[in-house]
């Protein structure tokens, strides 16, 4: 007998219908915005408000009463449009409580009301830039002391405009098509803006005219301190304020022991902070004053140039194309060396490991860390709460381990600090997840950076994660995603190469990352997993237009806002890779050759859910040799693509794989000769005339089959399982 299941959605759904149902006898009780706001995703609920703006905020419109705001979406076509509704309408609305990135709205509307126009908007509130987004979304409020980016003369409704709040926090301008600012000059001056709270987590404010941007006199810092020169026993500091002020200087080597060291006078300012210690962290604060008012730039960190080798290198698990090299080698590209280099550096770990880790399934890799802390080093875990990680269920370590992230965003790093309190400390980062197809198969890659300054940046961050300094977890004070903070170094001095540092979703990565495309003189070579962020696109865009040589390799270009089709609509060479590996890279390589070349990279894909929710590490690493050694890899991965489209018939493909006892060679043309090694590099066996294999006695693990046939050799990879 079939038995069949309501599922929760179609339950939510058919519940919906009843209420609609009902409605036809009893009317639904009106709530204020506020109560809707924290009723569950799907309720039905009746609000009534005044809409802040109209055509302006495009097809979204925006209800605020005495308690609260909320987002209005006509998300079913079958329902009464909101389009018609104008600033100062009072309404009576019926809907669906839903979200979407982050902003809270009522969708599904089923019915509106008009009660009166022309009504006077509620008073802006005047909110600290860290609210934007979260306790007054869909409200309207005001910022003062704003100041813009000096890159941009007018306003566009590319991407977002950037506002710094009295220099100490970068927030998103959104405009719309239409608006009324599209064109106009940016000021140049401090303003205050009133505008519409947008979505939480990243910090937007949405502008519904340029008559709400108003000149403003206002002591704030238009450029928050920040290290430009940066040496083992001194650091030189920039800023600057918007007016002339009295600015103290305060530094310590923690946020708690501040000392006053210096006082100016002025507006644009440098200092040079000595008698530092080498790759020591230390904190800084500047507060400027005037008759009127005092400002700090908040406590913020940095380092110096540490002791140690300052080598950075960089592993590939596939090939490179040496005919590219100037001269610079990789250090591995194969898993082989991979896993040997890995292997080896937690074997030698003398103190300490921190690992941040999406997922993994290599038992190996566990039992040597379990080898370390049997040794006397302290090893500490975090791992995603949402994927399997299974190399933990036949083996239970004796270690600190924490399931991060619970819920929607992931805990999407991949990055090991080793022995951060010696010279000799490590960091271990890139794109590679701790699994068997990820180390062995799918593209990816791996730095090894010999560097203290940088291991006790990255252990700021893994212990705002694990919550204390020690070797267990404190769970009631760890943070993750959109609570944790911007609260790590961000430039560093490597051994001569300047080198950043960025985390998600607390550093704004995306703006960083639109900042080097933009800044890019002549070539952006990029290897994607995924790009949805509009602002990206358009920055690509805009720099095909001007010249620049752009090229993408990319696995998901469907995914549900790519940007995709607008970069291939405008003639940008794209290369999508195929089904059986994953294209895991996340790298961009900039000016490779030229005056400033820079490799971006880490485990933040280019989408909104990297910026705003998961948490996330990213470098920019400012070096030829570098980025030469990137360029080889792209290379080799570039000309795969082309010869797979050209040789695309002559395919060899296996199934199944992963499989566990036998596996069919699907292809039209005949097998004429199979070499099977492991990843190691041993051959296991050869066969000839064959179109299948058992291989239900061969070990679990990823193998790689040589296949002959009269088109020619082809490489393949088989999970044995």
């Amino acid at each position: 007998m079939k038995i069949n299941v309501l599922k929760p959605h179609r339950l939510q759904k058919l519940v919906s219908l009843l209420f609609l149902f009902l409605g036809c006898f009893l009317a639904q009780a009106q709530i204020s915005i506020e109560e809707a706001r924290v009723l569950p995703e799907g309720s039905s609920v009746l609000i009534e408000g005044i809409i802040l703006a109209g055509e302006e905020t495009s097809d979204l419109r925006f209800i605020q009463d005495e308690t609260a705001g909320i987002a209005l979406y006509d998300g079913n076509s079958q329902s009464v449009k909101i389009q018609s509704l104008q600033t100062g309408d009072r309404v009576r609305i019926q809907g669906e409580i839903g979200s979407f990135q982050g902003l809270l709205e009522l969708d599904l509307i089923t019915n509106v009301e008009y009660l009166s126009p022309n009504n006077p908007l509620p008073e802006p509130k005047n909110i600290d830039y860290k609210d934007v987004g979260t306790l007054f979304q869909s409200e309207l409020v005001g910022l003062s002391c704003v100041s813009f980016e000096d890159n941009q003369s007018v306003f566009t409704t590319a991407g977002a405009t950037i506002i710094s709040i009295q220099g100490m926090s970068d927030l998103s301008l959104v405009i719309n098509q239409g608006n009324s600012a599209v064109g106009k000059s940016v000021p140049t001056e401090s303003v205050e803006i009133v505008g519409i709270s947008f979505r939480e987590g990243d910090g937007a404010l949405l502008l519904r005219s340029y008559d709400d941007i108003a000149g403003q006199e206002c002591l704030g810092f238009s450029q928050l301190p920040i290290p430009t020169v940066i040496g083992k026993e001194f650091v030189e500091i920039n800023w600057a304020s918007t007016t002339d002020a009295k600015h103290e200087i305060f530094v310590g080597d923690s946020k708690n022991s501040l000392e006053k060291v210096e006082t100016k006078a002025g507006s644009l300012q440098t200092t040079e902070l000595q008698l530092l210690s080498p790759g020591n962290l230390y904190y800084l604060e500047v507060v400027i004053s005037n008759e009127t008012d005092t400002v700090s730039s908040g406590t913020i960190p940095f380092v110096t140039q540490a002791n140690s080798s300052g080598e950075i290198d960089v592993y590939f698990n596939n090939s490179v194309d040496e005919s590219f090299s100037d001269g610079s080698i990789v250090d591995g590209d194969s898993s082989a060396e991979f896993d040997q280099r890995l292997f080896e550096i937690i074997d030698n770990a003398e103190e300490t490991i921190d690992v941040a880790m999406y997922n993994i399934n290599r038992t190996i890799i566990v039992n040597y860390l379990i080898d370390a802390h049997n040794r006397g080093v302290r090893v500490r875990y975090i791992a995603d709460d949402q994927t399997s990680n299974n190399a933990f269920n036949s083996v239970s370590p004796p270690f600190g381990l924490v399931f991060g992230n619970s819920g929607d965003p992931l805990m999407h790093n991949k990055f090991l600090v080793i022995d951060e309190g010696l010279e000799d400390a490590k960091v271990i980062m890139g794109a590679t997840n701790f699994t068997s197809n990820q180390m062995a198969v799918d593209p990816n890659h791996m730095l090894v950076i010999n560097d203290q300054s940088l291991a006790k940046a990255y252990t700021l961050e893994f212990e705002e994660m694990w919550g204390s300094e020690n070797a267990f977890p404190d769970l009631l004070q760890a943070r993750f995603g959109s609570s944790k903070e911007d609260n790590t170094p961000h430039f560093f001095n490597i051994n001569g190469i300047d080198v950043e540092l960025y985390f998600s979703p607390s550093d704004r990565v995306t703006s960083k990352i639109q900042n080097e495309i933009e800044n890019a003189d002549q070539s952006i070579d990029m290897a994607l997993l995924t790009i949805t962020k509009n602002e990206l696109g358009s920055a690509l865009g805009q720099q095909w237009d001007e010249g620049k040589s752009i090229r993408l390799i990319v696995e998901n270009f469907d995914d549900n806002g790519s940007e995709y089709d607008f970069l291939l609509s405008k003639n940008i060479p794209i290369k999508t890779h195929p089904n059986s590996r994953i294209f895991h890279h996340k790298y961009a390589i900039f000016d490779e050759g030229g005056s400033e070349p820079r490799v971006l990279t880490g485990s933040h894909n280019w989408t909104n859910k990297a910026e705003f929710q998961n948490d996330e590490n990213t470098l920019i690493i400012r070096d030829q040799e570098l980025a030469n050694q990137f360029r080889q890899e792209y290379e080799a991965r570039w000309s795969e693509l082309v010869a797979s489209v050209l040789e695309s018939k002559y395919e060899v493909s296996l199934y199944p794989n992963p499989s566990r006892d036998f596996i069919f060679l699907l292809t039209n043309e005949d097998v004429e000769f199979i070499q099977v090694t492991s990843v190691g590099g041993q051959i296991i066996g050869q066969f000839r005339n064959v179109n299948g294999m058992d291989i239900s006695s061969w070990n679990n693990g990823v193998y790689f089959l040589k296949i002959m046939t009269d088109k020619g050799l082809q490489t393949k990879s088989l999970i044995k399982q």
